[in-house]
């Protein structure tokens, strides 16, 4: 039942029985948010603002980048950068390359 839901034939495999690895960047709608500031912050005690901090190291990175790249440079935690990322990749606004 789970295959007749999702096509798993379209996932991207490795050879070597690993994860497949990806870098990030962001897509013209992305570089445009951060351009214009275009960042919209929670009045919440509890905000972090993690999607500006990712969103502007990868907009001044001169490359793409990994998970554990982004983690090095922001200090921000692996499952929070994957919620991130996810989010914004279906949005439009990361873009995620296959290495």
């Amino acid at each position: 039942m789970f295959d007749s839901m999702f096509n798993l034939s379209t996932l991207p495999t490795v050879p070597t029985g690993r994860k497949p690895m990806f870098k990030y960047t962001l897509t013209k709608d992305g570089s445009r948010r951060c351009r214009n500031d275009e960042f919209y912050l929670q009045e919440t005690d509890d905000y972090r603002g993690y999607t500006e901090k990712i969103f502007r190291t990868l907009h001044t990175s001169p490359r793409p980048l990994t998970v554990r790249e982004i983690k090095e440079l922001t200090g921000i935690q692996t499952k929070s950068i994957n919620g991130v990322i996810c989010y914004n990749i279906i949005a439009g606004y990361i873009r995620r390359i296959t290495i």
